[in-house]
């Protein structure tokens, strides 16, 4: 779970930046619907060698962002503080950075192994990004002591951002689409809605959660998208099949 996560928000973070990315998705993961590019940018954040940053407002960040207090950050989406110390496990590396503080001012930053402890490099800069990709809107974090974030807020997105995008609002650079099997996609697509629907009518609606639609887009949507874009279409059966061909002659 933690690696899906890491790997969803490295995506997000890589098309918000400009980064010339090659990212591979499914048809579910295509039409589930994300924050708005604007909320997820401002809440990612940089830590620089050299910087000041006040320390309550850095742990509120993280809190904000997802992040549990522990004794050691051992998993993604953990920190702890020790002294002048702090220890964070961000999603956005494959291991946790030690930032020590003189004062205010971030005086190094390395990256070590959890196993071990030992470190293994030294950064002029990190990113923190977010572990869920549900992020409080600042207004509900003005209180001193931020509330950790619950897995069912992902499913209430909607209440809090009735505006929610999908993965195309988050591309900025010129996008070449590579569809595979795309014959089969309808029908995937209409599979995929059958089903939602039906996990929906067995949940306990008592609790007022999102109905379907608030939380995925339709695949005739997002196809208009696609369509504005250079597309490539692989079957990958005809292709799997050429090859067998090949290899009997």
């Amino acid at each position: 779970v933690h690696m899906v996560i890491c790997q969803r928000v490295r995506a997000l973070h890589a098309l918000r930046q400009n980064q010339s990315t090659i990212l591979v998705s499914s048809l579910p993961a295509v039409l589930h619907k994300l924050l708005p590019p604007s909320i997820f940018s401002e809440a990612c954040f940089s830590l620089k060698v050299g910087e000041t940053v006040e320390r309550d407002v850095l742990l509120r960040a993280l809190i904000r962002l997802g992040y549990s207090r522990g004794t050691l950050a051992e998993i993604p989406g953990e920190f702890s503080v020790r002294g002048g110390i702090v220890d964070i496990f961000s999603t956005a590396h494959d291991n946790p950075v030690r930032i020590e503080f003189l004062g205010d001012t971030v005086e190094s930053i390395r990256t070590f192994d959890p196993s071990t402890q030992e470190s293994l490099a030294q950064l002029k800069t990190t990113w923190v990004l977010p572990t869920r990709e549900f992020i409080p809107p600042i207004t509900q974090q003005e209180e001193a002591e931020p509330s950790p974030i619950t897995p069912s807020m992902e499913w209430d997105l909607p209440r809090y951002y009735p505006q929610l995008v999908t993965l195309c609002d988050y591309v900025q650079n010129p996008l070449t689409v590579w569809l595979s099997r795309p014959v089969d996609l309808n029908t995937s697509a209409a599979d995929f809605w059958n089903t939602l629907l039906e996990t929906w009518d067995q949940l306990d609606t008592g609790h007022g959660h999102a109905e379907p639609d608030q939380l995925y887009e339709t695949w005739d949507t997002v196809k208009l998208f696609i369509n504005m874009c250079p597309t490539i279409l692989w079957d990958s059966l005809r292709s799997e099949e050429h090859t067998s061909e090949l290899q009997s002659h």
